[in-house]
């Protein structure tokens, strides 16, 4: 009974993705959804030098027009933000509307590139008297494949930066201070 249970099983796994392939098409244009995990760091152009603790959370949706044109939408929690040298500490988000230009190849890989603005903001999570809500630019990059048997699930790697800047009180002056926050990221979405 069991090698039977087993055989059925197996038997259905193998069949699954012809009968996938059969009933879904590859889908270029279409509403999509997805999230994704990814490795965050900070550049800023101050004395202090600033790190990031914790890895990037995204979510992200968008329209695809065509085999080029897109506009994407984002949230992204780069973790938790650490001025050394300092007990401050900020819990940093992005929020973006971007054009997502690229082309999608018959085999299903799409090459893409991000160009929009983000609004920046942040949570001290320990004393600090920096706060960020701002407006920044979002620029990125990276790779989309469909999947074989799932052709409506994607699978994406990019680098994406928002670039803003904040000003940070020195004593009793105060300097404009140009921040970089990157992540590089593996996301999965699903176009309906």
């Amino acid at each position: 009974m069991k090698n039977l249970v087993a055989t059925l099983l197996l038997s259905a796994l193998i069949s699954l993705p012809v009968f996938a392939k059969d009933k879904q098409e590859f889908k270029v244009e279409g509403f999509y959804l997805g999230a994704g995990l990814g490795s965050s760091n900070i550049y800023n152009s101050g004395d202090a030098k600033w790190t990031v603790n914790d890895s990037s959370v995204r979510f992200y949706g968008g329209y695809q027009f065509n085999e080029i044109v897109g506009v994407e939408t984002d949230f992204t929690r780069f973790g938790s933000i650490v001025i050394d040298g300092t007990d401050a500490e900020h819990a940093l988000w992005t929020s973006s509307v971007a054009a997502n230009l690229g082309y999608t190849f018959p085999n299903r890989l799409r090459l893409f590139s991000k160009l929009g603005l983000s609004l920046v903001a942040s949570n001290p999570i320990s004393n600090d008297d920096i706060d960020i809500d701002t407006l920044g630019v979002k620029v990125g990059f990276g790779i989309e494949y469909a999947l074989d048997y799932l052709p409506r699930m994607n699978l994406r790697l990019a680098y994406e930066n928002d670039f803003f800047a904040i000003e940070e009180k020195v004593g009793n002056s105060t300097n404009d201070e140009i921040i970089d926050v990157s992540s590089f990221y593996l996301g999965a979405s699903y176009k309906f």
